[in-house]
This record gives C-alpha cells, sequence and structure tokens, in this order.
C-alpha cells in the first residue's frame, strides 16, 4: 500500500537522485503500469517539467531516431534493451546516428553487468558522436520504488549506488536480526518517506523488522555496504544457492558468464541435487554465430579457470530465450520451476 506521500517523496528524491531539470528531454521506453516507469521516469520528469517522447512500444531502430530527432537527454532502460541497441548498432550496414545531447542512461529493476554497460557505452561513442555513460540504481515496489542510485561523479557499475536523501539502510543477518558489520553479508533493510503502508489485508509488521523501536522494510535482498557507502546486492535471499553448505549467487556467475565471446544471455539457478544440495545450473542464449559451434563443456571449462572450485557451473543448457518480465527482470523462478517438473518425471 503506497501513500500519496510515498509516491511524492521518491519523485522528489529520484529527479535529486539523477539531476534532471526543465531543459532535459526523456525518452519513455518502458510500460507506465510498472512503478518504474511510473514513478522514476514519468513522475520525475514532471516534478522537474522535463520533456517526455513517449514510445508506444519499444522498438529498437524507431528508438534510435528518436534520440536524435529529439535531442534526448537522458533515458532509463532494463539490461535486455542496452543489448538490443548494442546489437542493432553494431551491425555494419546500421546508419550512424546523432546522440551527442544523450547525458547519462540510467538501468534498473534488475543489475546490468559491467561487460554490457561497456559495450553499450563503447558503441554509442563510435556509432552515434555520444559520450553517454550508463549508471545504475536500485529499488522495489515497496520503496515506491528507489532506494539507491549511482552518483555521476562516481559510478560504480558492480553496486547499486548510495541511498537517495532521507533515506537509511542497515544490514542483518537475516536468522537473527544482528546487525552486520561494514563488509559482510545479510539482508539489506530500509526506512524513509518512501517505504510502503504496508501489505493490503496482511498485519502491519509483515514485510517489517523492528529493531530499538524502528520500523524497518525487510527487503529479501543480500548484500552488503562498502566504506562509501555503496550498496552491493549479492541476490535475492530465495534465490541464493546452497551447494556443499557454501553460498553461492547466481547473478556473480551470470556476471562473468556474459563475458564470453559467445553468450547473448544468461540466467542461473540452482538445481536440487541429493547430495551437495544445490548445483549452479546456466540456462544460455549464444550468440548467433557461436550456435553449434560451442560446447557445453567448453564453457563450464572457461568458467570453473575464473573462479572458485565450489562457485563452478555444474550443467548448461542452452535454451532460445530467458524469461523475463515485462520491466525486465529475470525471471530465475520459471527456470527454477521448469527444472523441478524435469526431475519430478525422472
Amino acid at each position: 500500500m503506497l501513500t500519496h506521500y510515498n509516491i511524492v517523496s521518491n519523485m522528489l528524491q529520484t529527479a535529486v537522485a539523477l539531476e534532471v531539470h526543465e531543459n532535459d528531454v526523456c525518452l519513455t521506453v518502458l510500460p507506465l503500469y510498472h512503478i518504474y516507469a511510473l514513478n522514476v521516469i514519468m513522475g520525475a520528469a514532471v516534478y522537474v517539467g522535463a520533456t517526455q517522447v513517449i514510445m508506444q512500444r519499444f522498438g529498437v531502430k524507431e528508438f534510435c531516431e528518436l534520440v536524435e530527432k529529439y535531442k534526448v537527454t537522458y533515458i532509463n532502460m532494463v539490461t535486455p534493451m542496452f543489448l538490443f541497441i548494442a546489437d542493432y548498432l553494431e551491425k555494419p550496414q546500421t546508419r550512424k546516428y546523432d546522440w551527442s545531447a544523450l547525458r547519462f542512461v540510467n538501468n534498473g529493476a534488475a543489475p546490468i553487468p559491467r561487460a554490457i554497460a561497456e559495450r553499450f557505452e563503447k558503441v554509442a561513442r563510435d556509432r552515434c558522436n555520444s559520450q553517454v555513460i550508463v549508471t545504475h540504481g536500485w529499488g522495489l515496489t515497496e520503496a515506491s520504488p528507489v532506494v539507491a542510485f549511482n552518483p555521476y561523479y562516481k559510478i560504480k557499475i558492480e553496486s547499486q549506488g548510495i541511498l537517495l536523501s532521507d533515506t537509511d539502510h542497515m544490514v542483518i543477518d537475516p536468522e537473527t536480526g544482528r546487525e552486520l558489520s561494514m563488509g559482510e553479508s545479510g539482508e539489506i533493510i530500509v526506512k524513509g518517506p518512501q517505504i510502503m503502508k504496508g501489505y493490503w489485508k496482511k498485519s502491519p509488521d509483515d514485510g517489517f523488522i523492528t529493531i530499538n523501536r524502528e520500523k524497518w522494510l525487510r527487503t529479501g535482498d543480500l548484500g552488503y555496504v562498502d566504506e562509501e557507502g555503496y550498496e552491493y546486492l549479492v541476490d535475492r535471499i530465495k534465490e541464493v544457492i546452497k551447494y556443499k553448505g557454501y553460498t553461492v549467487a547466481p547473478f556473480e556467475l551470470e556476471d562473468l558468464l556474459m563475458k564470453h565471446p559467445a553468450v547473448a544471455d544468461v540466467a542461473v539457478i540452482g538445481k536440487p541435487e541429493q547430495v551437495v544440495g544445490e548445483i549452479p545450473k546456466a540456462f544460455i542464449v549464444l550468440n548467433p554465430e557461436s550456435k553449434e559451434k560451442v560446447a557445453k563443456e567448453e564453457i563450464i571449462d572457461w568458467v570453473g579457470e575464473r573462479i572458485s572450485a565450489y562457485k563452478r557451473i555444474r550443467e548448461v543448457e542452452f535454451v532460445d530465450k530467458i524469461p523475463r518480465s515485462t520491466a525486465g527482470k529475470l525471471l530465475r523462478r520459471q527456470l527454477k520451476a521448469q527444472e523441478l517438473k524435469k526431475i519430478s518425471k525422472t
């Protein structure tokens, strides 16, 4: 249950963090029924009086043309869009564009691998006359939705950024509620004016934890905070893989696999296994030129050479598509459900 106060507070917080103003031109490419587009994109732009160019449906060619035509200065997107655009611009037959007005593109909904961010920035420089920077933030619907954002003066793309104004965070042991030290991984909890009133028809305490008589939202995200206050999400607590008692974060493996030249997209889940608990399994979409030329074992060995032994990928399955929500969020639960269904039939 998000109140008017929650929504308006986050509009103001987001506009300040993004450093947008009335002379900006925003390209709105995400569906407005989702809170990312509703508040971060449309709400913040309305608050400062920025111009909005709204796409009815995302299409790569039209996207590139609109950025040039309307001299777009900033865009909020999701990770798959960065890939689609980079693929299109890298084709020799694609014409060059003038994106010289474009200052930044923000990624949201799910973490963006460094390799994708750097690839997008490079092709924008080479093909679009742009010095655009890719930045990244973090939030959840219960927080209206933004909690943290990477400031332009120091972007750490592996991090979700620093807290918005008037927002606090803490890292706790998810089982005991004990506060953890800087650099220790635990559940990130937050409080601020953008935090929801509660869940509809649920207990007022559902989703919250009270520490020192203060009410904090439990995000369900496993992460840590560094010495500069930057947040690093390890993964969703429910999606962390437990291998022989070790904790393996799917996103760490996904981020590594995206650096493999044959990989176009990837998702990693924990596949149940009787002896060790769970094994990391990767679902991989290969680049068109790599199909039927790259073996699963080759990718498993490539990962094994670059990561701790207990984190190694144990299985690979090539697929045509990775399931994502309309907001671009990776739907690992669908892949997990499919895997459990396969296991039940054996």
